[in-house]
């Protein structure tokens, strides 16, 4: 079977600029390596000037660059781009290489000037996704992001037979804080919860602002009596990130929340079912005065009911 020839630089760029997620250009970049150094072992990363690669790929295939592994000795290039470097190419110095490393060079500076321009378009869209899925307000996931999320983890979960949890987070009185100290004061402690929940979960776990004072967050591996428990550190987070006022007095706000939690065993593996038992414990928890979590084992101790600063009765 005849070997197809290799792209020359129009056709690359071509193919390149066709790739706006950044994993499918990094791809498309490993494979232009291989048709121009057949046998070599080629490498990119487009994040920058990290020396770490994210993909590599050789005559078993590409592949994500393990987590941890050592980078070998490279002949790379940089990808450029109105004087920026956007990543970099390259081919492993090693003995596949061989006497090629002229050939190795001329290759990584025509797949490096092909790349710089779909490398830029490649982070403006992953900019742009990012963006879409984001809450403005308090940068967690929006709901749109979230649902996307659950559903994968809801997969996940029933296929390996893993627990998976979901936490309910609504701010207490925040209607109050909105009429009695303003919009401004109510956007403040959603922000403050924001920075509590993001200070609180693993990377694994997914938050987002549902809407309003709302929030959520996807907890894999996770049953529900594990997710009071973070519940439990969350409430604590809270009060390490209170609310600072200016007006009418300088003075400082708790801004207290309820949660609740539910797993997706106790939800029958359904993904709707486990929203809502989440959020049935989350009205528990609101109904018993605030500032704590239901839906399984609760924290040690009570913790006392919010109240507003003196100054903006």
């Amino acid at each position: 079977m005849r070997k197809p020839p290799t792209r020359g630089a129009p056709g690359l760029l071509l193919d390149l600029v066709r790739c706006l997620e950044p994993a499918d250009l990094e791809k498309s970049l490993l494979e232009a390596l291989l048709e121009r150094l057949p046998g070599a072992t080629a490498l990119v990363s487009l994040q920058g000037r990290t020396p770490r690669p994210s993909r590599i790929a050789s005559d078993r295939g590409v592949h994500r660059f393990p987590a941890g592994a050592p980078v070998p000795p490279l002949v790379a290039v940089p990808v450029m781009d109105r004087g920026e470097m956007l990543g970099w190419v390259g081919y492993a110095d090693d003995e596949a290489l061989g006497d090629r490393r002229d050939a190795a060079l001329a290759a990584l500076r025509e797949v490096a000037e092909a790349a710089g321009i779909p490398a830029r378009n490649a982070r403006r869209h992953a900019a742009t996704m990012e963006l879409a899925l984001r809450d403005p307000l308090t940068g967690l996931f929006n709901r749109r992001a979230f649902e996307a999320f659950l559903d994968r983890e809801v997969h996940a979960a029933r296929r390996y037979r893993r627990p998976l949890a979901v936490l309910m987070v609504d701010l207490d009185r925040f209607k109050e804080i909105n009429d009695r100290l303003g919009h401004a004061a109510g956007d403040e402690a959603l922000r403050c919860c924001a920075r509590a929940v993001e200070k609180t979960i693993r990377r694994a776990d997914v938050a987002a602002r549902l809407g309003g004072d709302e929030f959520a967050i996807l907890l894999p591996w996770t049953t529900a009596r594990n997710a009071v428990q973070l519940g439990g550190r969350l409430l604590s987070a809270l009060e390490e990130e209170p609310l600072e006022l200016a007006e009418p007095r300088p003075a400082r706000l708790v801004v207290g929340a309820s949660l609740g939690a539910a797993d997706l065993e106790q939800a029958g593996g359904r993904a709707s079912r486990l929203l809502e038992l989440a959020d049935l414990a989350m009205f528990e928890a609101k109904r018993a005065g605030g500032r704590r979590v239901a839906g399984g084992p609760p924290p040690a101790g009570p913790l006392p009911p919010p109240h507003l600063p003196e100054d903006s009765r």
